[in-house]
């Protein structure tokens, strides 16, 4: 986490299973995600991994301004921060 913290200039958000906030399953959570027009769809085998084990974890992380952000999605901490590390590989 110390790395991504460092490569980051802007905030950086962990959400875990935000699901429970809303009363919502995970299932209707991850389709919420995918009906967005401004994110990425969440691959198939993970979204089935959230919705089996009822676990979300949601990385958003701004590296470079206010305004540009990734978000990585997973069913652990570590999954998450692995996938924001290779998204900052190029930064």
């Amino acid at each position: 986490m110390k790395k991504i913290i460092n490569k980051c200039k802007c905030s950086i958000s962990l959400g875990i299973n935000k699901h429970r906030d809303y009363y919502e399953t995970a299932e209707q959570y991850v389709n919420n995600i995918n009906g967005r027009n401004d994110r990425e769809e969440i691959e198939d085998e993970l979204k089935y991994r959230m919705i089996d084990t009822d676990t979300i974890y949601e990385l958003q992380f701004y590296p470079d301004t206010p305004v540009g952000f990734y978000v990585v999605y997973g069913t652990s901490l570590d999954e998450v921060i692995n996938k924001a590390k290779e998204c900052l590989k190029n930064n």
